[in-house]
């Protein structure tokens, strides 16, 4: 069945993602459960997103929210197989992974999926958006595929910005285990667009800079505190006892090396020195914190580059 909803509908929506949708409609085919309603699959049409919905067994539910895993699951595997032939389809268990990268690289928003169960089996939909294509987020995964070493990383790189406002947690829901031990290792790497915090994100200031199209943005009074933690907590690893040097520190939260950004930095640490929070070592460039850090949060931290 098909619902048209709202008084127009672009055009251009269809003819720039022809891929994602062939792929929505492929996998919906394919992964339906003819045993309810004869398979029946519904299509929403809307000024701004296109939604597709099927049935499907209760099983799906424990990798509905991954979008990046290899796990595999096939109701149909005699369809999956005839439509994989046609060329509808390409490998099992990669369809989820390649409609996420479909949209990364048209500058779009991820797709959404929503799963509710229906007694003895389930719905299973998922949603593009229609909004205008982001430039910023192009430029980022540009930049991604260039520091990190495979598609997959820079992709996923990607994925760790749209997820910035989610709780680590949420994100590691969205991943397989080999995909997670992946992201800890994007996240470790000085490339990184995020730090893991608790179970909070912190998104690089070169990050907010690029997403703002700005040259430099203040920071907040949540965000120097926040910082704070981060710098102080890597000081007094190993055997640092509280030292650590500009550069570090840059990479630690992000900031370019621009003047503007340099000086923001040093503005920054004479605060925290006036503050009694830290004082200037001996050494140029160099910090060291009065007093460790109490709050009791892990910090998955960046390599020393």
């Amino acid at each position: 069945s098909l619902t048209l909803s709202g008084k127009k509908f672009s055009t251009d929506f269809l003819g720039s993602r022809v891929k994602a949708l062939r792929e929505c409609f492929a996998n919906s085919v394919a992964h339906a459960l003819y045993e309810k309603n004869k398979g029946e699959i519904v299509v929403e049409i809307y000024t701004d997103r296109i939604s597709i919905r099927n049935n499907s067994s209760l099983e799906v539910k424990q990798f509905a929210k991954e979008w990046f895993s290899k796990k595999t699951y096939t109701r149909n595997k005699f369809l999956m197989l005839l439509l994989r032939e046609a060329g509808f389809t390409d490998e099992l268990g990669s369809g989820k992974i390649r409609l996420f990268s479909q949209m990364l690289e048209l500058g779009k928003q991820e797709p959404v999926i929503d799963f509710y169960e229906k007694g003895n089996f389930a719905c299973w939909s998922v949603t593009l958006y229609n909004e205008q294509q982001n430039i910023s987020y192009l430029n980022l995964l540009e930049r991604f595929k260039q520091n990190f070493s495979s598609i997959d990383e820079a992709r996923l790189a990607m994925a760790l910005v749209l997820w910035r406002d989610k709780s680590w947690t949420e994100i590691q829901e969205k991943l397989d285990k080999h995909y997670i031990s992946v992201s800890k290792e994007i996240i470790r790497n000085h490339h990184s667009p995020v730090i893991v915090v608790g179970n909070s994100l912190l998104t690089k200031r070169w990050v907010k800079v690029a997403l703002q199209g700005k040259d430099s943005i203040a920071f907040s009074s949540i965000e120097e505190e926040q910082i704070k933690d981060i710098i102080q907590k890597f000081s007094f690893t190993g055997e640092r006892n509280g030292k650590f040097n500009n550069e570090e520190a840059r990479h630690l939260i992000g900031l370019s090396n621009t003047p503007s950004e340099i000086t923001q930095l040093s503005n920054l640490f004479r605060k925290w020195r006036e503050k009694n929070i830290l004082k200037q070592s001996t050494k140029r460039g160099e910090w060291i914190f009065l007093n460790e850090t109490k709050k009791n949060q892990d910090i998955i931290m960046v390599s020393e580059k």
